[in-house]
């Protein structure tokens, strides 16, 4: 499900790029600093990666439909 603020498919890519990034780097972080991952976090994790295979779907059928149009 593509959200409305995001027009450009290449943008979504890069958006989802960068907020994968940013999760990585806090899981990174939270293992060197010995913090657990609480079950409520492994869910906030979940809903953020669903929105994300979301983002990046819509924005491949974006994609392809824009190069089936040249």
């Amino acid at each position: 499900m593509n959200r409305p603020y995001h027009k450009d498919p290449r943008q979504v890519l890069d958006d989802t790029a960068t907020s994968i990034q940013r999760l990585i780097l806090d899981l990174e972080n939270r293992q060197k600093e010995g913090r657990r991952v609480t079950s409520t976090d492994i869910e906030t994790i979940a809903s953020q990666l669903q929105l994300h295979v979301d983002d990046l779907l819509a924005a491949s059928k974006s994609l392809r439909e824009e190069k089936s149009q040249r």
